[in-house]
């Protein structure tokens, strides 16, 4: 997905425009499906694990991706990652050891 949003980016920037992209990944259990009341609803998901998604995803610069301690342990071998601390969550009492991917 990096390599294609380089190649994007590089594209639109030859139109003049700017494009960047930061993601964050966090691994672990959700609930999902239909919210809400007759009037107003939606297909969501949420949990902790989607909400840390969220956070990391404010925190990702352009061009890096940000990922908690379970997603790297499922990626560990594939992939190779670095500490960049802890954070604090909301709804979460510890702090979170983030993860940037710096190589695949």
């Amino acid at each position: 997905m990096r390599r294609k949003m380089r190649e994007l980016c590089a594209q639109w920037k030859k139109l003049g425009h700017r494009l960047g992209f930061g993601i964050g990944i966090s691994f672990g259990y959700a609930t999902v499906g239909i919210f809400g009341s007759a009037g107003r609803y939606d297909y969501t998901a949420s949990g902790t694990s989607i909400n840390t998604a969220a956070r990391l995803c404010d925190m990702a610069a352009n061009d890096e991706i940000m990922i908690s301690p379970r997603t790297r342990a499922a990626v560990e071998g594939d992939m190779e990652a670095e500490s960049r601390g802890e954070i604090e969550v909301k709804g979460i009492r510890e702090p979170v050891e983030v993860f940037a991917v710096v190589a695949e």
